[in-house]
């Protein structure tokens, strides 16, 4: 029975082993724990994702560079614009000195008149101004075809232009049954000699057709007729101005018109217009 209590009491282990014992059951856990967190650390595979740590400790992400956009070259267009103003204001002075010009020499010479006028509309055909006083000039030199087309076209940039309005209908354009008049005019001048609106009618056809040599004669019969009666004035102004002799046309024109005479006012009113 001793030697049965003597083998119990030799099995059993000494306070030391049991000892040893816990600290090997706590110690080999340590161990084992963090030789796992040292091997999390040091693979990469099993790290922590970006996205499970803090969003403090993220960098920012980088952001494209905007696109560099290039203003494009100035155009040239306002020199272009500058030089065609230049161009234009020069134009303009150069048509104001002829048609300045053109009145200056009317008198002294009316051709050289003319020729500035139609200098002014070869460069710009709309000129009212030089449409106006070349239809004048003409009408008065008795040139009714290029009259009445100037005073067309110069209507024509300016509907209230009274003047031209009035020329292009003082004007008719030659047709058949215009020059059928001219029977008539030469029936009645045979019927009755002396009388003053046949004869009129007779001296108008033929300044109509530009024949002024061929009209002398007839505005010398009215003259004779009766000097101071309204169709003798105008017929003595109209060869007047066809002449060139422009202030004494205006004067004769004149006093037909206080008579009464529309055809006169209008011519008279051109006249004094272009400075007469």
């Amino acid at each position: 029975m001793l030697d049965a209590k003597a083998g119990m009491i030799a099995s059993e282990p000494s306070p030391k082993a049991v000892l040893i014992a816990i600290g090997g059951l706590v110690v080999v856990p340590a161990v084992c724990l963090i030789a796992v967190m040292v091997t999390d650390r040091s693979d990469p595979a099993t790290s922590a994702a970006p996205e499970n740590l803090p969003t403090a400790d993220l960098p920012a992400a980088p952001q494209p560079a905007a696109p560099v956009v290039q203003a494009p070259p100035t155009p040239v267009l306002p020199q272009v614009q500058n030089v065609s103003a230049q161009h234009a204001v020069a134009a303009n002075q150069d048509a104001a000195e002829k048609l300045s010009l053109a009145r200056r020499v009317e008198n002294s010479d009316p051709e050289r008149s003319r020729e500035l006028l139609r200098e002014v509309l070869a460069k710009d055909p709309n000129n009212e101004q030089a449409l106006q006083g070349l239809a004048a000039k003409t009408l008065a030199d008795e040139d009714h075809e290029e009259a009445r087309e100037l005073a067309k076209r110069c209507a024509a940039v300016n509907s209230k232009n009274a003047i031209c309005e009035k020329v292009a209908k003082l004007s008719p354009q030659l047709t058949p049954e215009l020059e059928r008049m001219a029977t008539i005019v030469d029936q009645c001048v045979q019927a009755d000699p002396n009388n003053m609106d046949c004869v009129y009618g007779r001296m108008q056809w033929f300044l109509m057709h530009g024949k002024v040599e061929e009209a002398e004669p007839i505005v010398e019969h009215l003259t004779e007729l009766n000097p101071k009666a309204p169709l003798a004035l105008m017929a003595q102004g109209r060869m007047k101005a066809a002449a060139g002799e422009y202030g004494d046309a205006r004067k004769l024109l004149q006093a037909a018109c206080d008579q009464g005479n529309k055809d006169a006012c209008l011519r008279s009113e051109m006249l004094r217009d272009e400075g007469w």
